[in-house]
């Protein structure tokens, strides 16, 4: 998904096009990218300001400034990587030019139960219940 200079991506940004073959070619530098890109899947809550320099963003609520380029990862509704269970998520105010990070519990009990049950890895189930 495009809107103006924004995309939300599911997994690493792409370009849309390949010099060598069809598949997509992986964007290689902060300048390939729109001013605002959002990614899920990456099971990792967090936004890097990505010019003039790369910098971590430690910010539940981001405003997003024109002179920069944004990459932000959203996170993942399970499987958190960052030590905290709970769900995540985000909202991008258009208007307002803000970006915010959210997290939310949900039942990684219940669903680790459910991991196990189906005959999977207890490792898998044990990850929901860390964060990891």
């Amino acid at each position: 998904m495009s809107c103006g200079d924004t995309a939300a991506l599911a997994t690493r940004p792409r370009s849309s096009t390949s010099s060598r073959s069809n598949r997509p070619k992986v964007l290689r530098t902060p300048g390939d990218l729109p001013h605002l890109t959002f990614i899920g899947h990456s099971h990792l809550q967090r936004a890097f300001r990505l010019l003039p320099s790369v910098e971590d963003v430690f910010e539940e609520r981001l405003r997003v400034e024109d002179e920069a380029k944004y990459l932000c990862s959203i996170g993942s509704c399970g499987q958190p990587r960052d030590y905290d269970p709970r769900a995540c998520y985000g909202i991008w105010d258009d208007v307002e030019k803000v970006v915010e990070f959210r997290r939310v519990p949900y039942d990684a009990d219940k669903t680790a139960r459910k991991i196990l049950e189906a005959g999977l890895s207890h490792h898998f189930a044990r990850r929901l219940l860390h964060g990891v």
